[in-house]
């Protein structure tokens, strides 16, 4: 909020807008959350499609030492068949090789916090999953990747179509994320990637050394070690694949 007088103060915040248009309807405002997240959270609560949908909007602190008190009172307690579209600055990076130009450690002060808030809620990053390997910086000096926008991996696989950042198309400091869900939902088309939250689970570490330890132990050197580390790399896709499928299915 910008100062009223030259005798006032200007206040940090997070405003959600809503177009009336969208296709969420019986949209409130969930008022209740913990004081570390004051001026810095807003959670509304709809329905898409029928569902129940939470939006989240988030302003985390600049100051790295109080990143992880804030990421830790995002609120966890919601229903268990809910999805979740989240946007905002986080203030960190989530990948040193993607997310900046030289990290540097205050970039990363957070960040386990924010990745168990994500895996518990189950969300994507849906500009990382649409561009697994693409480098676009956000920050006021497009240095770092602070601005994001998660999604559930439910309402990601079933509906959406597009996510970019838009450098140059507002007034703010920093790039605009955009993330464009389809009308109606459909199957997405193209090769399946394994989310963020699926390799944070200890099935997952399970399989990924159980085919490790296959293919160490039966690979000669040579053409039929490649083969056989092709058909590795297939049965660990395909049993990671089924593992995912069985917890988006029990989420459902």
């Amino acid at each position: 909020r910008d100062a009223p007088n030259d005798n006032a103060r200007s206040c940090r915040g997070v405003v959600p807008m809503v177009h009336p248009h969208a296709p969420i309807t019986d949209l409130v405002h969930v008022p209740e959350h913990a004081s570390e997240l004051d001026n810095r959270y807003v959670l509304a609560r709809g329905r898409h499609h029928g569902k129940i949908l939470y939006l989240h909007n988030i302003y985390a602190p600049a100051g790295p030492g109080k990143r992880a008190a804030f990421f830790e009172a995002l609120p966890r307690r919601f229903e268990p068949d809910a999805e979740h579209i989240v946007g905002g600055d986080f203030n960190v990076i989530l990948s040193e090789a993607l997310d900046s130009f030289q990290p540097l450690p205050e970039n990363l002060q957070g960040v386990e916090q924010l990745l168990l808030w994500l895996t518990a809620l189950r969300l994507v990053d849906v500009y990382r999953q649409d561009n697994p390997t693409t480098i676009s910086y956000t920050s006021p000096r497009h240095n770092n990747r602070l601005d994001y926008i998660f999604a559930s991996e439910t309402l990601y696989v079933s509906a959406p179509t597009k996510s970019t950042n838009g450098h140059a198309t507002t007034r703010s400091d920093h790039s605009a994320c955009t993330f464009e869900l389809a009308s109606q939902a459909s199957q997405r088309t193209g090769p399946w990637r394994t989310p963020q939250w699926l390799t944070q689970l200890p099935e997952t570490t399970e399989i990924v050394n159980q085919c490790l330890d296959k293919f160490l132990d039966s690979a000669p050197i040579g053409p039929a070690g490649a083969r056989l580390y092709d058909n590795m790399v297939k049965d660990m896709r395909t049993r990671l694949r089924q593992l995912h499928r069985a917890h988006v299915a029990a989420a459902t």
